[in-house]
């Protein structure tokens, strides 16, 4: 099987869009309902607060809504401005809705394929590094998954962006010196890269394409050939 796949051969197997399932749930870790619920006391709270910026402090307190909340709200008046959210209405979900998702998650939906395809002799560590000659930070290179097996190793970088950032070209910058540090080391190097985003930035995934063994996108098929990918190379 050819893992290593150039970007149309990559885009093909994208999904894009978050899988369903992920998305409900990330929709009930959201902040976008907490900020609806709230939208109209944090108005009041600055009503009230009226010309003087101290006696805002005493206002959030007497409301009892929390400070975290309150800042959240304040940022997102800040970044998109009060009259254009207002106009935004129902699309206000839509606009701000979480994205890159929680870490956490996007890793889960990783590693729990993963697990499910390999074997317990195979040890998976999130947010793991391996320890590589010629590689400038002695507690080793991090990768978002490491798989281990009979000293063997896999280092996985993830990434699923729904909206274009710069995480994409941070990762294509240091993909061919992780690339060459990783094989003259006798390991290898995987990703999973999906979303509509990361898309839009074909020179960066062209690029990451280019230094991988293995190219994957964010579906439990695609896991699953990077199941195999991991099985043909630690067990040779």
């Amino acid at each position: 099987m050819n893992y290593k796949r150039t970007f149309a051969e990559l885009e093909k197997k994208a999904v894009k869009w978050w899988p369903k399932e992920l998305e409900a749930t990330v929709a009930a870790e959201s902040v976008i309902p907490k900020l609806i619920a709230t939208q109209d006391r944090f108005i009041s709270i600055l009503k009230l607060s009226g010309d003087n910026p101290d006696q805002i402090f005493d206002v959030l307190q007497a409301s009892g809504m929390l400070a975290n909340l309150f800042l959240k709200h304040l940022v997102i008046l800040a970044d998109y401005g009060g009259e254009l959210i207002k106009r935004l209405g129902r699309e206000f979900t839509e606009t701000f809705a979480v994205d890159p998702v929680t870490n956490r998650r996007v890793m889960q939906y990783v590693l729990e394929p993963l697990r499910e395809f390999l074997s317990q002799d195979y040890q998976l560590t999130r947010n793991g590094s391996i320890i590589l000659n010629g590689y400038d930070k002695s507690d080793g290179m991090p990768f978002d998954v490491v798989v281990e097996k009979d000293a063997k190793k896999i280092g996985i970088e993830v990434s699923f962006q729904v909206t274009t950032n710069s995480v994409i070209e941070r990762k294509s910058g240091q993909a061919e010196n992780r690339f060459r540090l990783m094989n003259e080391n006798g390991f290898w190097i995987a990703y999973v890269i999906d979303g509509a985003g990361n898309f839009q930035r074909s020179s960066a995934i062209g690029t990451i394409c280019n230094f991988s063994d293995c190219t994957v996108a964010y579906s439990k098929a695609e896991i699953a050939v990077l199941a195999n990918f991991i099985q043909e190379k630690l067990n040779d």
